[in-house]
């Protein structure tokens, strides 16, 4: 038994096809299918049903692909702490961005990152909270960035926090002066809010006081997926919405004419990074946690209209 015969092993479960993952390993399906072979003859299991198509997987089969993916994670593991050793900051980085975040913040520091770290490859996805947990969990993102708080029953996943962005109020119902105002003044009859599963709808009607479901407007019922239309939306029927502080940042002159500030204490949210309780790669997530912060902190110091 050996680590490759492993990989491959993992490589057709993932792949549910002998070819496909011949392909992912770079070597014929011939040498897969006889290392995999002397592997299940080794066992005295067969791991997959080759009957099957895609590639299905035996009952022990699967328990075994359990306990493969835990060896080469921590072997994996074992190499990431080599390189954090000797300095060496290189490798693939799969993060998990919320939507809500990750267009107004990943553009600020991208470009100088990965010109600043060229052996870094990062992989960057667009995810609600909860697929970016869940992800981290399995181990199939190294890190993510959301919003606080965390649902409890993601144990293995452990929050760092970044910074506080404040809200703001976009209003377009001609009601409000310029003034700062007390939250609980909002008018909530025409408040826009995102589609469920967004972790920012919760934390509005949290901040509002707004425990039912949005009212329609008219014969009109629309689950927003981004902020980018939450903006079209308020701005076409006269409405208003919260919005987080770097999504303002590209407003023109009459946009941001229709944001307000709130008096204090200001409603905010924490923006933080999720890792893996064990996840190794401390120095990439060091440089990386402060190309963020390099960025936004000046930023949100002059977080005023």
């Amino acid at each position: 038994m050996n680590l490759q015969q492993l990989e491959y092993v993992l490589a057709v479960y993932e792949e549910t096809n002998f070819s496909f993952a011949a392909d992912k390993c770079f070597v014929s399906q011939s040498t897969l299918s006889t290392m995999i072979i002397k592997l299940e003859e080794e066992l005295g299991i067969k791991i997959f049903d080759r009957r099957s198509k895609p590639v299905g997987v035996t009952e022990e089969g699967a328990v075994l692909i359990d306990k493969i993916k835990m060896i080469l994670a921590s072997v994996y593991d074992l190499q990431e702490v080599a390189k954090e050793m000797k300095g060496d900051l290189s490798g693939e980085i799969r993060i998990g961005v919320i939507p809500t975040v990750a267009p107004y913040l990943m553009p600020l520091f991208l470009s100088r990152f990965v010109q600043q770290f060229p052996k870094i490859h990062l992989i960057v996805q667009e995810l609600i909270t909860d697929s970016v947990l869940e992800r981290i969990e399995n181990r199939t993102l190294d890190f993510g960035i959301a919003s606080t708080p965390i649902p409890s029953k993601f144990g293995n996943v452990v929050s760092i926090p970044l910074y506080q962005e404040p809200f703001l109020l976009f209003d377009y119902t001609e009601q409000l002066g310029a003034m700062p105002i007390d939250v609980h003044d909002i008018n909530t009859e025409k408040l826009w809010l995102l589609a469920e599963g967004h972790c920012l709808r919760e934390q509005i009607q949290g901040l509002c006081q707004q425990n039912q479901e949005q009212k329609s407007w008219g014969n009109l019922d629309y689950q927003a997926g981004g902020l980018d239309t939450l903006i079209r939306l308020v701005k076409k029927t006269g409405g208003l919405t919260l919005l987080p502080f770097l999504a303002t940042l590209d407003f023109g002159e009459d946009d941001r004419s229709r944001l307000h500030q709130f008096k204090n204490p200001n409603p905010s949210r924490e923006i933080c990074l999720l890792v893996h309780k064990n996840f190794v790669k401390k120095g990439i997530l060091d440089v990386f946690k402060s190309g963020i912060l390099e960025v936004v902190n000046p930023l949100l110091k002059e977080a005023k209209i």
